[in-house]
């Protein structure tokens, strides 16, 4: 998650975390049993899926809420990109489900609950600036 923080690598990064996060990277195995095929999708997936969120959530908490915390990278700017990234192409469910399914996990785990207590932070999660 650190390289979220050098500007140059984020777009990528957000993108391979939401890839990750979006998919099931062993769906396209053929299984020789139904019982590896159960093992597989439910345990390996989700648990692959878990570590990529938690990570997530675990970054997002320690980010300062908004540009006062000194930090060139915050809470506000990580919500700004993830609803960037989904507005980009609206009409993608491969584009958009990742983004909802990041931004359930960081709302699961309160890591967007900081956001709530400064001006800024309250504008980014207003559904009426998220539309525009």
């Amino acid at each position: 998650m650190q390289f979220l923080d050098v500007p140059e690598y984020r777009p990528a990064v957000l993108s391979g975390l939401l890839i990750s996060i979006g998919s099931k990277t062993d769906s396209t195995v053929i299984p020789r049993s139904p019982v590896w095929a159960y093992i597989r999708s439910a345990d390996y997936d989700i648990c692959q899926q878990r570590h990529v969120r938690n990570s997530l959530v675990t970054y997002a908490k320690k980010l300062p809420g908004d540009g006062n915390g000194g930090g060139d990278y915050t809470l506000q700017g990580l919500v700004a990109d993830l609803v960037a990234r989904a507005k980009s192409n609206l009409s993608s469910n491969t584009n958009v489900i990742p983004v909802l399914q990041a931004l359930n996990a960081l709302l699961e785990a309160d890591a967007l609950e900081r956001l709530c207590y400064s001006e800024e932070g309250l504008k980014r999660l207003d559904e009426r600036s998220v539309r525009h």
